[in-house]
C-alpha cells in the first residue's frame, strides 16, 4: 500500500498500523458490509446514475478492504 493511501486511511480511522489479525478482520468486515449494503441495488430497479455510483462505492470499499487485509508490514 502506498504512503498516500496509508495516510488517508489513517486519517479516516482505519487501523492500517495495527497487527495483521486486526487488519484482516477489519478488511474482511469492510468487504462484507459494502457488499451486503449495496447488494439490494442489483435487485431493485434504480436510476442508472445511482447504480453507477453504487458500483464506484463498492469498488472503493473492495480496494480498501483488500489493501488493508493483505498489506505487509514495512521491513526496516
Amino acid at each position: 500500500m502506498n504512503t498516500g493511501l496509508r495516510q488517508v486511511l489513517r486519517y479516516a480511522g482505519v487501523p492500517v498500523d495495527a497487527a495483521e489479525p486486526v487488519r484482516r478482520q477489519f478488511g474482511s468486515r469492510l468487504i462484507l458490509i459494502v457488499t451486503v449494503a449495496l447488494l439490494p441495488l442489483l435487485i431493485v430497479d434504480v436510476p442508472q446514475w445511482l447504480f453507477v455510483l453504487s458500483q464506484i462505492i463498492w469498488g472503493s470499499g473492495m480496494y480498501i478492504g483488500i489493501s488493508v487485509a493483505s498489506d505487509k508490514p514495512d521491513r526496516r
